[in-house]
Protein backbone atom coordinates (compact mmCIF):
# COMPACT_ATOMS: atom_id res chain seq x y z
CA UNK A 1 0.00 0.00 0.00
CA UNK A 2 1.40 3.39 -1.00
CA UNK A 3 1.50 6.49 1.18
CA UNK A 4 -1.06 9.12 0.18
CA UNK A 5 -1.28 12.76 1.23
CA UNK A 6 -3.50 11.99 4.21
CA UNK A 7 -0.21 11.01 5.91
CA UNK A 8 0.63 14.75 5.72
CA UNK A 9 -2.76 15.74 7.20
CA UNK A 10 -3.61 17.69 4.04
CA UNK A 11 -6.94 19.54 4.44
CA UNK A 12 -8.93 22.03 2.40
CA UNK A 13 -11.59 24.43 3.69
CA UNK A 14 -15.20 24.10 2.69
CA UNK A 15 -16.05 27.39 1.01
CA UNK A 16 -14.11 30.64 1.25
CA UNK A 17 -12.26 30.88 4.56
CA UNK A 18 -9.22 33.17 4.74
CA UNK A 19 -8.13 31.94 8.19
CA UNK A 20 -8.35 28.21 7.45
CA UNK A 21 -5.61 26.26 9.22
CA UNK A 22 -5.14 29.00 11.81
CA UNK A 23 -6.10 28.72 15.47
CA UNK A 24 -8.81 31.37 14.93
CA UNK A 25 -10.81 28.86 12.86
CA UNK A 26 -10.18 25.85 15.14
CA UNK A 27 -12.86 24.51 17.46
CA UNK A 28 -10.29 24.15 20.27
CA UNK A 29 -9.43 27.90 20.31
CA UNK A 30 -11.04 30.45 22.61
CA UNK A 31 -9.76 33.97 23.31
CA UNK A 32 -6.00 33.39 23.28
CA UNK A 33 -5.99 29.87 24.66
CA UNK A 34 -6.46 26.35 23.37
CA UNK A 35 -8.31 23.58 25.19
CA UNK A 36 -5.61 21.12 24.09
CA UNK A 37 -2.64 23.21 25.27
CA UNK A 38 -4.24 24.46 28.49
CA UNK A 39 -4.62 27.87 30.07
CA UNK A 40 -0.88 28.49 30.64
CA UNK A 41 0.10 28.41 26.94
CA UNK A 42 -0.90 31.62 25.16
CA UNK A 43 -2.07 30.92 21.62
CA UNK A 44 -2.62 33.65 19.03
CA UNK A 45 -5.39 33.51 16.46
CA UNK A 46 -2.82 33.31 13.63
CA UNK A 47 -0.90 30.36 15.14
CA UNK A 48 -1.27 26.82 13.75
CA UNK A 49 -0.71 23.24 14.88
CA UNK A 50 -1.06 19.70 13.59
CA UNK A 51 -4.15 19.11 15.73
CA UNK A 52 -6.28 21.71 13.91
CA UNK A 53 -10.00 20.86 13.90
CA UNK A 54 -12.14 23.18 11.74
CA UNK A 55 -15.01 24.85 13.54
CA UNK A 56 -15.81 27.23 16.35
CA UNK A 57 -15.46 26.63 20.05
CA UNK A 58 -18.60 25.33 21.73
CA UNK A 59 -18.90 26.90 25.19
CA UNK A 60 -20.98 23.93 26.38
CA UNK A 61 -17.90 21.73 26.03
CA UNK A 62 -15.86 21.53 29.20
CA UNK A 63 -12.55 23.34 28.84
CA UNK A 64 -9.63 21.20 29.95
CA UNK A 65 -7.90 22.53 33.06
CA UNK A 66 -4.90 20.33 32.37
CA UNK A 67 -3.13 20.45 29.01
CA UNK A 68 -3.45 17.40 26.78
CA UNK A 69 -0.34 18.10 24.69
CA UNK A 70 2.71 20.34 24.70
CA UNK A 71 3.37 22.83 21.90
CA UNK A 72 6.21 20.58 20.69
CA UNK A 73 3.91 17.53 20.55
CA UNK A 74 1.23 19.36 18.57
CA UNK A 75 3.67 21.19 16.29
CA UNK A 76 2.37 24.61 17.39
CA UNK A 77 3.94 27.34 15.26
CA UNK A 78 3.52 31.09 14.95
CA UNK A 79 2.78 31.29 11.23
CA UNK A 80 0.11 30.70 8.61
CA UNK A 81 0.52 27.16 7.26
CA UNK A 82 -1.67 27.35 4.18
CA UNK A 83 -0.22 26.15 0.85
CA UNK A 84 -0.16 29.70 -0.52
CA UNK A 85 2.51 30.49 2.12
CA UNK A 86 4.60 27.37 1.51
CA UNK A 87 7.96 27.18 -0.27
CA UNK A 88 6.76 23.99 -2.04
CA UNK A 89 3.66 25.60 -3.54
CA UNK A 90 3.62 26.19 -7.32
CA UNK A 91 1.02 28.93 -7.71
CA UNK A 92 0.80 28.72 -11.53
CA UNK A 93 -0.31 25.09 -11.44
CA UNK A 94 -1.65 24.98 -7.85
CA UNK A 95 0.59 21.99 -7.17
CA UNK A 96 2.85 20.87 -4.35
CA UNK A 97 6.48 20.37 -5.41
CA UNK A 98 7.15 18.24 -2.33
CA UNK A 99 4.41 15.77 -3.27
CA UNK A 100 5.64 15.72 -6.89
CA UNK A 101 9.25 15.10 -5.81
CA UNK A 102 8.33 12.29 -3.42
CA UNK A 103 6.25 10.62 -6.15
CA UNK A 104 9.12 10.85 -8.64
CA UNK A 105 11.93 9.81 -6.26
CA UNK A 106 10.03 6.99 -4.55
CA UNK A 107 7.25 5.77 -6.89
CA UNK A 108 7.14 2.44 -5.07
CA UNK A 109 6.37 4.22 -1.77
CA UNK A 110 4.29 7.35 -2.54
CA UNK A 111 1.08 8.05 -4.42
CA UNK A 112 0.52 11.71 -3.51
CA UNK A 113 -1.98 13.87 -5.37
CA UNK A 114 0.11 17.01 -6.08
CA UNK A 115 -2.96 19.14 -6.88
CA UNK A 116 -3.54 21.36 -3.86
CA UNK A 117 -5.56 24.48 -3.14
CA UNK A 118 -3.85 27.75 -2.16
CA UNK A 119 -5.90 27.82 1.05
CA UNK A 120 -5.31 24.15 1.86
CA UNK A 121 -2.78 23.16 4.49
CA UNK A 122 -0.67 20.22 5.67
CA UNK A 123 1.93 19.42 8.30
CA UNK A 124 4.82 19.49 5.79
CA UNK A 125 4.44 23.24 5.20
CA UNK A 126 7.71 25.17 4.96
CA UNK A 127 7.42 28.95 5.14
CA UNK A 128 8.13 30.87 1.95
CA UNK A 129 9.61 33.85 3.83
CA UNK A 130 10.49 34.52 7.45
CA UNK A 131 7.62 35.94 9.51
CA UNK A 132 8.24 36.45 13.20
CA UNK A 133 9.27 33.18 14.78
CA UNK A 134 8.75 31.18 11.61
CA UNK A 135 9.73 27.55 11.78
CA UNK A 136 10.18 27.58 15.51
CA UNK A 137 8.01 25.53 17.80
CA UNK A 138 6.41 27.79 20.34
CA UNK A 139 7.61 27.09 23.84
CA UNK A 140 5.40 29.63 25.62
CA UNK A 141 5.60 28.06 29.06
Amino acid sequence: MKITRDAFLYMEPEGDQEDFGQCSSCRMFLRGTCSLHGQNIPVDDDDSCGLFVPGTYDPSEKKHSQPSVTPAESGLVDRQVRCENCAYFEADESECELFETLNECHPDMFLLDPNVKPDGCCNAQVPREPQGRVGATLEKM
